[in-house]
């Protein structure tokens, strides 16, 4: 969830059963529960690996993340291992029709793990999305 920005931002979109957000980086949990203050419930934020997480099968209804890039955090020859196991896990605990939604730069990096993850089906690539002076996309999926 990094600082939990996108958090934020669906917390404030819509009515939700629990907002749950994770992150490797004990700092970036510590930070997004600054900024979520004490709005925003019922919602639990801790430090979780997006390689294996700690949900049941099928038990949550969406997944969004904003993946490492391999510039700030991460290295860019680790990229396609994380995003391939990232993917695999959200297509385990993501419920049957349920959505998720990545962001990267690096696209064909993703491309390739989308291809090779079973049970998942991308539905929409969003281009043209600037985040910190680079091109992304937003990759938009459905667990089958």
């Amino acid at each position: 969830c990094g600082t939990g920005t996108i958090l934020l931002e669906r917390a404030q979109t819509s009515r939700y059963g629990l907002l749950l957000g994770g992150d490797i980086d004990t700092a970036a949990v510590k930070a997004a529960l600054a900024n979520f203050g004490s709005r925003h419930k019922p919602r639990r934020l801790e430090r979780m690996d997006a390689r294996r997480l700690p949900l049941e099968d099928a038990s949550v209804d969406k997944f969004v993340t904003n993946l490492p890039w391999g510039r700030q955090v991460g290295k860019l020859d680790e990229l396609p291992s994380l995003y391939s196991r990232v993917l695999s896990e959200a297509a385990r605990v993501v419920r049957p029709s349920g959505v998720m939604v990545l962001l990267t730069s690096e696209t064909q990096v993703l491309s390739r793990a989308v291809r090779e993850t079973q049970g998942i089906k991308l539905e929409r690539k969003t281009q043209g999305i600037e985040v910190l002076g680079r091109r992304a996309e937003m990759f938009v999926l459905r667990r089958n």
